[in-house]
């Protein structure tokens, strides 16, 4: 964007606005003031960079923590479904397969 129309300030301003950049060659005059909206326009992106890492990794976390959680609640059933087995408790196995009441207190009396 070049014009003839116009203070250089202005010019290299809008320069500036179309690249967020104080590297655009077509920026004529680099003011102060382009120059602390620069500083502004960095800050800002790299706070925006931080942010989406941080949620990243808050993703992350929470992803391992619900892995991690199903995996122990997988475990805690089959060993109910082992113990209720070696005592031939069959009825109690289906039973708790379809009411978490009642498989809940199976956790309890098995201490799991």
């Amino acid at each position: 964007m070049t014009s003839l129309n116009g203070r250089q300030e202005l010019v290299s301003l809008l320069q500036y606005m179309k690249n967020t950049t104080l590297d655009n060659p077509e920026i004529l005059v680099k003011d102060k003031r382009i120059a602390k909206l620069d500083r502004i326009v960095k800050e800002v992106k790299q706070s925006e960079e931080w942010e989406a890492v941080k949620m990243n990794i808050l993703e992350i976390g929470m992803e391992k923590g619900m892995e991690k959680g199903q995996s122990k609640g997988q475990e805690r059933v089959n060993l109910l479904n082992r113990l209720l087995a070696e005592q031939n408790r069959t009825e109690d196995i289906v039973r708790a397969a379809s009411d978490p009441a009642f498989q809940k207190k199976l956790f309890k009396e098995f201490d799991i």
